[in-house]
């Protein structure tokens, strides 16, 4: 009977990471017999928003064997540290790690990686990129559909050791051009492949179910009219009053309401804080066209209200792929978000691949409101069967 550990950041109310266990678990559902269990850096339960428990790092390094097949299950788990995550889920440890200065010298030292790694139990250099020798077990591990892109930013050396550690993994999917490119340079990588990210697939694998439970999402039957998603992440911008200056425009010059939608409620995400800011700028104009959710709602919900708006403006790679994946043009802002930028340069829908500013919001409505939801899902079709074909090498 297989085993199946699946690794990454499930322990955290971020939409994308709450996707990724979604999709594999549907993925291995053809897998009859097998056991699949979650991990994540400590313990958690977010299955009131239809997220998978998880059990700690400390488990995985317990309860693995030899013979198991462990699975990185998406993400900039590729190159993230130990002090990115753990700041993410301890208050007191992102009130010291949120400074830039600390984070500068922990990119230097990895001081502060180490006292987090210390913190969770860590027994590997970086939390989700590791060998099966670091942990002294016969295992086949993947990398599903993974970003790493902070490697462009590494030296020469760094993205040695990286290589070493992942050479003899058994599949390595990427998702962006940039990073493949860099790894991909002394052909010393066989198993490396170019795929899109692995939640490409919600409109084939998760409708259903998405479908089935609409019954209960108060928030999308409450919602009238045609409608614009957006969101914001509380670090994503610096400057809010462009964004809000372009909102209004677009409101002005278009009939459709407003959803102020959060998606991110982890530290250092937290969505919510701008999104109050947003409303409360807009609200006197547009009044009732302009739709805040204030509460922590289903992973489900979410993908609904993506799927079923007009358009998608916001800072999320997942709230973009969502739209991919349904159909939905979108308009993503910030260019200091590599991520998002290089994702959408290698996998974009034609007309969709130009990362904007945040006072170029108004500007690219106007482009992209005439793109149609069968031209985006035309383009993803061949995307969706490549992730397809990679997960099913996972399992094979």
């Amino acid at each position: 009977m297989k085993q199946y550990q699946i690794v990454g950041p499930f322990d955290r109310y971020n939409y994308g990471d709450l996707l990724f266990p979604l999709i594999l678990e549907k993925a291995l559902q053809s897998e009859s017999g097998s056991i699949v269990n979650y991990y994540g850096l400590i313990d958690s339960d977010l299955s009131q928003y239809s997220g998978k428990p998880t059990r700690s790092i400390k488990d995985f390094y317990q309860q693995t064997k030899s013979g198991d097949h462990v699975i990185i299950a998406g993400g900039e788990s590729l190159c993230t540290s130990w002090a990115d995550l753990y700041s993410y889920l301890s208050p007191t440890f992102n009130k010291i790690y949120k400074y830039k200065l600390v984070r500068a010298v922990d990119r230097r030292t990895m001081l502060v990686s180490k006292i987090a790694k210390h913190l969770c139990g860590g027994a590997t250099d970086l939390p989700f990129s590791f060998s099966s020798s670091e942990l002294n077990m016969d295992i086949d591990i993947s990398l599903n559909c993974v970003g790493g892109a902070a490697i462009a930013s590494w030296t020469d050396t760094k993205r040695r050791l990286l290589k070493k550690k992942i050479r003899s993994h058994k599949a390595i999917g990427v998702r962006d051009r940039k990073t493949f490119s860099i790894l991909s340079e002394k052909g010393d990588l066989p198993s490396l492949k170019l795929v899109p990210d692995s939640a490409i697939l919600m409109e084939r694998l998760l409708s259903e179910e998405m479908e089935q439970r609409k019954h209960s999402f108060s928030h999308y039957k409450s919602i009238q009219n045609d409608y614009i998603f957006f969101q914001v992440g509380c670090e994503k911008t610096d400057d809010l009053s462009e964004v809000i200056s372009n909102l209004d425009s677009v409101l002005s010059k278009s009939s459709f309401d407003l959803v102020l939608c959060p998606i991110g409620h982890a530290l250092g995400h937290e969505d919510l804080l701008p999104l109050k800011t947003i409303r409360n700028a807009l609200i006197g104009k547009h009044k009732a066209r302009v739709v805040l959710i204030e509460p922590v709602i289903d992973v489900y919900e979410i993908m609904m209200l993506i799927s079923k708006s007009s358009m998608y403006i916001g800072t999320s790679l997942h709230g973009t792929i969502t739209s991919l994946s349904f159909g939905v043009p979108y308009i993503t802002f910030n260019k200091q978000i590599k991520k998002l930028e290089e994702y959408i340069k290698t996998w974009g829908a034609p007309g969709l691949t130009t990362q904007y500013h945040a006072k170029d919001i108004s500007v690219a409505f106007d482009k992209v409101s005439g793109i149609t939801k069968q031209s985006i899902l035309e383009h993803t079709r061949p995307q969706k069967d490549l992730v397809t074909e990679f997960i099913s090498e996972l399992t094979s």
